[in-house]
Parts: C-alpha cells; sequence; structure tokens
C-alpha cells in the first residue's frame, strides 16, 4: 500500500526504502523456508511422491515460469531436450524445486544479455541428466570444492543484492541423492557455469515412494 502510494505521496528516496525491506522480506522467508525444508531431509521426515514424469513437460513448464524473470535483465533462456526421452520417476515437485534453484541462480549471476540454457537428455549410463547451462561469471575451483556444503556463498560474479541462504544448492544435492541420482557442476571463471543433474530413469532397488533419508554425499 506503502509503495503504491495509497496512504499518500511516496518520494522516490522513501520508494527504494520500501523496496530494499521488500526484498529483505523476501530473503527472510527464503531464509525460514529453506531452513525447514533442510532440516526435513536431514531427519529423513520428507516423503517423495514419485510418479512419471514426462521431462519434456518438466523443462518447458519452468522455463516458461523463469522467463519472464530472465527476459527482464535482456537473459535468453532457452530449452535443450533430446526427442523420445523416457519418462523418469520422481516426485515432480520436488524436481520443480531443484530446476529452480537452479535457474534462478543461472539468473542471478549472468549479466545482461546473457544466455541460459536449461535441458535433458540420456545420461551416458541407465538413466538421464538435467542440466542448467550458464554466461555468468564462472566459479572459482577454491569454491567448487564447497559449494554444496551448508551456508556456503559464492562470491564470484555477486552483489549484496544478490546473497542467498546458502542452502539451496544444500538442499538440491539431498533431493538429488534421495532420487539416487547425483549432482555435480562444471566451471571456469568469466566463462559460465553448467549444473547437472543425473537420475535413474527407474527408482532404485528397494526404494520406495513414501519416507526418504537422503545423505550427505
Amino acid at each position: 500500500m506503502l509503495e503504491d502510494g495509497l496512504l499518500g505521496p511516496v518520494s522516490e528516496e522513501q520508494q527504494k526504502w520500501l523496496a530494499k525491506m521488500q526484498a529483505m522480506c523476501h530473503n527472510l522467508v527464503d531464509l525460514v523456508n529453506d531452513f525447514l525444508d533442510l532440516s526435513k531431509l536431514e531427519a529423513g521426515h520428507v516423503h517423495l511422491r514419485k510418479e512419471r514424469v514426462d521431462l519434456h513437460q518438466l523443462i518447458r513448464n519452468n522455463v516458461e515460469t523463469y522467463l519472464p524473470l530472465a527476459s527482464h535483465k535482456s537473459i535468453a533462456l532457452v530449452e535443450q531436450i533430446e526427442p523420445d526421452l523416457s519418462p523418469v520417476e520422481a516426485d515432480p515437485r520436488r524436481l520443480d524445486q531443484v530446476l529452480l534453484n537452479l535457474i534462478t541462480n543461472a539468473i542471478k549471476f549472468t549479466p545482461e544479455g546473457g544466455k541460459i540454457e536449461v535441458g535433458a537428455g540420456r545420461d551416458d549410463g541407465a538413466g538421464i541428466k538435467l542440466w542448467v547451462k550458464d554466461t555468468g561469471a564462472g566459479i572459482a575451483p577454491e569454491e567448487i570444492i564447497s559449494l554444496f556444503q551448508k551456508y556456503h556463498q559464492t562470491t564470484s560474479g555477486q552483489t549484496s543484492s544478490e546473497k542467498g541462504t546458502g542452502l539451496g544448492l544444500v538442499i538440491c544435492k539431498m533431493i538429488v541423492e534421495a532420487h539416487g541420482g547425483g549432482i555435480a557442476v562444471e566451471s571456469d571463471p568469466g566463462e559460465g557455469s553448467r549444473f547437472t543433474v543425473t537420475l535413474p530413469i527407474h527408482a532404485a532397488h528397494g526404494e520406495q515412494a513414501h519416507r526418504e533419508n537422503p545423505s550427505k554425499g
């Protein structure tokens, strides 16, 4: 209401402060949600509701969802999907959560006029892979080592307004491992990054779509 001027005129300086306060509130909500999610994953209190997931639809839906956010920075967000991919047995909501983290991170660290590719294809083994590739600032080798550790925040090309909770990639890793898969990153400073998620097409032997007990790799 204040920002919209419904309670009276708002100066440019006041609008800036209101925008900062709104961003801080969003960050606080994200922090609380990430803490709750992480605590559930670590305690094994997460139920994977697995079903056959159409990867073409999964990628397409996520690209369409985050296209406005990318367009705001004049970033090209494109999909690259191999034809005739088999469905994967997974929790679609959790895969959306993984892609949310990877895509929004890519948008955050990719400069205006850059490009982000979200794709799916066959893995060299008996599975599939999802990837998010960007033309952003890249990640220093010494930071890649601790990238999937709790509370780690990469500083490569990051501004103070872009800081997150430091939990997103940890949560991604635990979700992927709960599905019997893995996550890896390839990156060079100034050359962008590529995050790759590998998943088995079918649930691992003895794996149920009930309570999972993911471990930190």
